[in-house]
């Protein structure tokens, strides 16, 4: 789901902002990361629960519309870290569409206010998601052969015996053919008859030898 390469090289994309009640952030899900420990906003140190276990957060990166004036190569993709009031919210909005949440689907987060606490007020979303849409990671269908429509192909014949030196085209393919329709006619070819060695005798050829 994530590339460690990503945050090797620093190619992360910006934080989403959520700096008036009112703001939307969202988009079509382009990378989900995976679960890192929170840190202290003003000391970078790591932030965990009473009990010592960590306190985790999940960078859900999308591609929005907004774009950075200041920066000539923003791609408008922005990551939510997903923690808190968000990750109810999106949970929330997960089981309202039936769905797990995946590359290519569509996730809006909307900053809708602020609960009064001890500390800063703490911010409260609401959030929308729709699935991929069908076939989104399907693979490209593969070529299947065209069935052949119509009557069966014929077979193959065999390849007309060569004309004999010295004997005439027209006369060597006559005599094929009635070679031909006579076993067509018959179950087994007859030896060859007188007629047909008349024919034959007429027709310039030597008969052959029983």
């Amino acid at each position: 789901m994530t590339n460690p390469a990503d945050s090797f090289f620093g190619e992360s994309s910006p934080s989403a902002k959520f700096d008036a009640i009112g703001t939307t952030v969202g988009g079509v899900i382009t990378r989900i990361g995976d679960p890192m420990q929170q840190t202290d906003f003003s000391s970078g140190k790591p932030l965990t629960w009473d009990d010592g276990t960590p306190r985790m957060q999940l960078p859900v990166t999308v591609q929005t519309d907004l774009r950075d004036p200041s920066n000539p190569l923003d791609d408008g993709k922005r990551t939510l870290y997903v923690k808190g009031e968000m990750k109810k919210a999106i949970g929330a909005a997960l089981r309202a569409a039936g769905a797990k949440m995946a590359l290519g689907g569509t996730l809006t987060v909307t900053y809708s206010g602020e609960e009064p606490t001890a500390g800063f007020p703490k911010k409260l979303y609401t959030a929308t998601y729709a699935p991929p849409a069908a076939g989104f990671f399907e693979e490209p269908a593969q070529p299947v052969a065209a069935a052949h429509v119509g009557p069966p192909p014929a077979a193959p014949q065999p390849a007309p015996a060569a004309v004999p030196p010295g004997v005439d085209p027209q006369a060597w393919a006559a005599f094929q053919a009635m070679q031909a329709q006579a076993q067509q006619n018959a179950p087994a070819a007859p030896p060859l008859d007188a007629t047909n060695a008349a024919y034959a005798a007429q027709m310039g050829f030597q008969a052959p030898q029983q």
